[in-house]
């Protein structure tokens, strides 16, 4: 098992050392659509029985608090599907944890193939996926939610922007480009997927382990979590925009409210209802 993964996912887990109380959840994104006229009338629009797709899983509470939210507004029963990149049934059984009543498929939520049919999903669940990919990797994950999503489905979509870094943490554009690393190519999550051996990563994770990294160019921002080295991406809500439209989506934001990231940045936190068109 990566400990990387096990520390991503050890974030969401009191009984972790890794665990931030402060780390947004699937629950949390819920309670905050539940009480937006948005969310009440979209699901007005679904049927009784409701099959759902959540691309990225990482807390083990997601799927329990999606169907807890769905049974409590009407829905007969609901089936979930996830998909993560992580080998989450090895790390849950490494944390102790068991594996929620749900379909887990191991697979990129960017291209999921034809495992499966297109137009399948009443409800497609992005929960701050968005911020840990690469903006290059955003599209595609747009397109796969869009394909299976039937056409009267909603797609529910958090994800943070707008970050600013502390001063005190924070490299302008010329320092990133000083460094020659492609932060932006697709598939790049963390300081492994650009280092080229151990002694590559150890000597990135000396100098950028828990920087925030800003782009002045493009206003976006990465923030390298400590002790994982995974990337934390933040791009500006207007992008993000942008891209759901040019998915297929009409978008309808349903909350933007100002945070402070539990890496201490402060941000916007948006949580968005988008429909085929």
């Amino acid at each position: 098992m990566d400990i990387a993964d096990s520390r991503l996912v050890g974030r969401y887990l009191p009984s972790s050392p890794d665990y931030r109380a402060d780390a947004p959840t699937l629950a949390d994104s819920l309670f905050v659509f539940r009480a937006t006229a948005e969310f009440q009338a979209a699901l007005a629009f679904l049927p009784t029985h409701i099959d759902c797709l959540i691309q990225g899983y990482t807390t083990p509470g997601n799927a329990e608090a999606l169907k807890s939210v769905l049974t409590d507004l009407g829905a007969e029963s609901v089936d979930i599907v996830a998909v993560d990149k992580i080998e989450l049934p090895k790390v849950y059984q490494q944390l102790g944890v068991d594996m929620p009543d749900m379909e887990f498929h191991r697979a990129d939520a960017c291209d999921l193939g034809d495992r499966f049919g297109d137009l399948k999903f009443d409800l497609v669940v992005q929960d701050f996926i968005i911020n840990c990919l690469s903006p290059n990797s955003a599209p595609a994950l747009l397109a796969e939610a869009r394909r299976h999503l039937k056409p009267d489905g909603i797609c529910l979509i958090s994800f943070s922007a707008d970050a600013v870094p502390p001063d005190s943490v924070a490299l302008v554009t010329a320092s990133v480009r000083a460094l020659g690393l492609d932060f932006w190519r697709p598939g790049a999550s963390g300081l492994r997927d650009l280092a080229t051996s151990e002694a590559a990563f150890e000597n990135m994770a000396s100098r950028l382990m828990g920087m925030s990294l800003s782009d002045e160019d493009t206003g976006r921002v990465i923030h390298v979590t400590q002790p994982s080295g995974h990337f934390e991406f933040f791009i500006p809500q207007p992008e993000v925009v942008r891209m759901l439209e040019a998915a297929g989506f009409s978008v309808s934001v349903a909350d933007a409210s100002a945070a402070v990231d539990y890496n201490g940045l402060a941000c916007n936190r948006y949580r968005v209802i988008a429909r085929p068109v």
